[in-house]
């Protein structure tokens, strides 16, 4: 089932039947019934459809998410969304780097074991360019992309923190995810 679009809610039957220039696939929510319609259009394939308002109604069982299933839909959205920004990378002396998890272990390496390399050492960039990194910038790097993973868990956390305090469902759509 695909859905196109999403229509305003219903009280009555006669409300359901009103409402026209429906096409497939458009879902209203009947409040008398407590379920969902979705509207299909009176035609078997290859004919043709005489007026966009002819079709039926038929009942479908679509879930409806409890408050507690939403909340963990959007906790999904946000970790997504914070994965994404990590996957960005972050931005050290005007250049672009990785932070997939092999950068990551690369980057850990590096600072974990920094008298064992030969400086500078030339890392790659998130664009395949080279970067000549000095000995003393390997803290100052280092720290950079954890300071850049660390600040969009913070605020992927802080959002999960808004949307587990909501108390309606409302509430919780209003809470915008605008990193």
């Amino acid at each position: 089932m695909v859905v196109i679009g999403l229509t305003q809610q219903v009280s009555t039957d006669a409300e359901l039947k009103a409402l026209t220039g429906m096409v497939n696939n458009h879902i209203v929510f009947h409040n008398g019934q407590n379920s969902a319609f979705m509207f299909y259009a009176n035609h078997d394939e290859g004919m043709l459809v005489p007026d966009v308002g002819s079709g039926v109604w038929k009942k479908e069982d679509l879930k409806c998410l409890s408050l507690n299933e939403y909340k963990e839909c959007r906790h999904k959205e946000i970790d997504e969304r914070t994965a994404e920004l990590i996957d960005a990378g972050f931005v050290f002396d005007g250049h672009n780097f990785s932070l997939s998890i092999n950068a990551r272990d690369n980057w850990n390496v590096i600072h974990d074991n920094k008298a064992l390399f030969t400086f500078p050492l030339d890392i790659s960039t998130s664009d395949s360019d080279t970067y000549s990194l000095a000995e003393i910038d390997i803290d100052s790097f280092w720290l950079t992309g954890l300071g850049t993973i660390k600040t969009h868990y913070d605020s992927g956390r802080a959002l999960k923190k808004l949307v587990f305090d909501a108390i309606t469902e409302q509430d919780v759509q209003n809470i915008i995810d605008l990193r």
